[in-house]
């Protein structure tokens, strides 16, 4: 007998304690399968804006309701209704339901509705969970029944403190309506050196509202609203300015949506969210806020749970909300004794159109540098360098007036907008480097992330090259045996030579050395001592030396019927123009020939500007250049970062924006020169 006293006072016991708290979180049903089946149906009503001004908010929190699975047992019915944004609208809802059938649990989105439903929520003791419903933490205790999602925006703020201390000259743009207004006073309360700036939301220019802050610009502008940021976004940037830019998260979106490009670099703070996975699919092609979605998910679950759990009991309900902590869509959330959910915030940035989370919210550099690396070449071949640079940087930094194919849109503009530069030497400190190219006369060229050694070789292979001539003079000649004149310091070059000719079965019958151009002539006059025409490999260091040569050959009568070049002294400017009466004939290896122009629109127009711009065409050196610098700058953009992984990542992937890298054909071929131009040997 006293085993079934005691029995049935530990079950009294047990139930005033389930009616009290809900049942504990660690038996919430982990997946739809394990809800405890109830006996009997129950209702909750679901008021939300489906049509009206606030449409888009009850869109995205419908999507995240229906994101809910369904109960196994079926005890929960969802009754979805639309409100239009209307209080009144809201209570007649409610009343007609009443009228018909027990409600057990209503979800209601925006302030301004549960005010109007309280009334009724506590004296028929509904719980009643709010979404999209700031807290007011001046406001008296909220009624048993009710439950909050949607932190007060004091809480927001006090996540961004830490982010903005080390900003002086903030400004908060906001709307001048009872909410705006109301946030932007919890804003100028913790942030007291603000410059606060209101706005009309029915307005559609908002330049005269900003205009006499370009005067002295803020080092941050903090957007509050939705709609309305696009348009305030575009009355900053108007004049080329690029501050920093905090919104919250439906003003990113309306960004992202209207204007990806003016998008680009803004900061937004969202919820930091959970492992769970809600998103549209890809092809409904809107964003909605993950906030809003994440908020009436979470809503649905725990409220159809807990009624299911506690059989409709409504003190049973709301108990399980006082303070109580579970992790959900938004994150890990804690209710506070008011039941008013808590939970993580996180900023973001738009990089290329996405958000991505970010640590801290710092001005975009204004400059990114590429260093270049020419081994101190001489005047010659640094002003073919040039060339080449400066027009990669005009088309980087929208620098002309032509619009071509690598320059729509917003063209490479690399990292929201930066200027990028070009530097010969270390850089500074202060610098922000995103890659290295190496140039040299000898015809090569690497790229790289400026961290570490190039990675990416643009320039002539030296191996495929003397390959291609060898192929060349089996062709043409029956005689296995070459020339060469080379520079005395060339060594390494000369022996390379030799290896590949007798690789091929050639001999080398006649090296001439020249140290200087005042021994040139004797060593051209040692070659021609050999009656035979054999084909002859020179070397120049510049192009001055190459025309001695060129001219010694040619006036001497016995002008070799096979040149092949060696080192850019040859494809230079300074070489091609003073040379046309003794050069025709002559091979060099190049990755870049005159032909391309014809084969690619952007080529055409690259040429063309470089032409515009320095008088001359485009050549092997300047291409080369060009290449580079574009490469860098592409292979940074798409990595969005200076971080040298990032753009390491990006170039060594080769996935480069066609356009941006037509002038690389990963490949050395052999070019001849016909009448001051070098083309394609065939």
């Amino acid at each position: 007998m006293r085993e079934v006293i005691f029995f049935i006072i530990a079950a009294l016991v047990l139930f005033i304690v389930l009616s009290i708290t809900g049942l504990p979180f660690g038996l919430d049903p982990g997946s739809p399968d394990d809800a405890v089946p109830v006996a009997g149906d129950h209702a909750v009503l679901v008021l939300l804006p489906l049509t009206g001004p606030d449409a888009s908010i009850g869109e995205a929190q419908e999507y995240g309701i229906r994101k809910v699975p369904p109960m196994s047992n079926n005890s929960v019915t969802l009754f979805i209704e639309d409100t239009r944004g209307d209080d009144e609208r809201a209570l007649q809802i409610l009343m007609e339901y009443l009228d018909t059938r027990d409600i057990h649990g209503i979800i209601v989105s925006g302030n301004e509705v549960r005010d109007a439903l309280v009334p009724q929520s506590e004296a028929l003791q509904i719980p009643m969970l709010a979404i999209h419903a700031p807290v007011r933490r001046d406001d008296q205790s909220p009624g048993r029944y009710q439950i909050s999602f949607t932190p007060p925006i004091e809480e927001e703020i006090e996540y961004l403190l830490p982010f903005l201390k080390d900003y002086h000259d903030i400004a908060v743009i906001y709307p001048a309506t009872e909410d705006g207004e109301e946030n932007a006073a919890h804003i100028q309360n913790r942030i007291p050196i603000v410059r606060m700036i209101a706005y009309h939301p029915e307005d559609e220019d908002f330049s005269e509202l900003i205009r006499p802050l370009q005067a002295m610009q803020p080092e941050i502008f903090i957007i509050y609203g939705d709609r309305e940021v696009p348009a305030i976004v575009s009355a900053i940037r108007s004049r080329g300015a690029n501050p920093v830019i905090l919104v919250w998260e439906e003003g990113g979106i309306a960004l992202r949506e209207d204007n990806r490009d003016l998008a680009e670099g803004i900061f937004i703070l969202v919820p930091k969210g959970g492992d769970l996975i809600l998103s549209p699919d890809e092809e409904e092609g809107r964003i909605l806020p993950e906030s809003l979605v994440f908020e009436a998910y979470d809503a649905t679950w725990t409220l159809t749970r807990r009624i299911s759990g506690c059989g409709g009991d409504p003190s049973c309900v709301a108990g399980w909300f006082w303070k109580r902590s579970y992790t959900g869509a938004l994150g890990n959330v804690t209710f506070n004794e008011r039941r008013e959910a808590g939970y993580s915030f996180e900023i973001r940035q738009i990089r290329l159109g996405e958000a991505e989370t970010t640590r801290t919210i710092r001005a975009p550099p204004h400059l990114l540098t590429i260093r270049v690396e020419s081994g101190s070449a001489d005047d010659w071949f640094m002003a073919d360098v040039q060339r080449g640079v400066d027009t990669a940087l005009s088309i980087i930094n929208q620098e002309h007036t032509s619009s071509f194919p690598l320059a729509a849109g917003s063209g490479i503009p690399t990292l929201f907008d930066a200027q990028v530069a070009v530097i010969f030497d270390q850089p500074g400190d202060d610098q922000v480097p995103i890659g290295k190219m190496k140039i040299t006369p000898d015809g090569k060229t690497s790229i790289g992330d400026g961290a570490s050694d190039p990675a990416l070789e643009i320039g002539l292979d030296e191996e495929e090259y003397l390959n291609r001539c060898f192929d060349i003079l089996d062709t043409n000649r029956e005689e296995k045996a070459i020339r060469l004149i080379f520079p005395a310091e060339q060594e390494d070059m000369m022996n390379h030579i030799q290896e590949a000719a007798e690789g091929r079965g050639y001999m080398v019958s006649t090296i001439a050395i020249y140290h200087d151009t005042g021994n040139i002539g004797d060593a051209v006059a040692s070659i021609l001592t050999m009656p035979r025409d054999e084909p002859l490999f020179l070397s120049a260091r510049t192009p001055d030396e190459g025309l001695l040569i060129m001219r010694d050959l040619y006036e001497s009568g016995s002008l070799p019927e096979t040149i092949i070049t060696i080192g850019d002294a040859w494809k230079s400017d300074a070489f091609i123009r003073p040379s046309l009466a003794f050069s025709d004939g002559i091979l060099a290896g190049a990755v870049y020939t005159r032909e391309y122009v014809g084969s690619s629109i952007a080529i055409r127009d690259i040429n063309s500007l470089l032409v515009r711009q320095s008088g001359r065409e485009l050549n092997d050196l300047s291409a080369r250049a060009f290449t580079g610098v574009m490469l860098i700058a592409d292979a940074a953009n798409r990595s969005g970062s200076t971080d040298a992984a990032a753009i390491r990542s990006a170039l060594t992937a080769r996935q480069m924006t066609v356009e941006y890298g037509a002038l690389y054909k990963e490949g050395t071929i052999v070019v001849v020169m016909r009448n001051g131009v070098y083309r394609r040997y065939t």
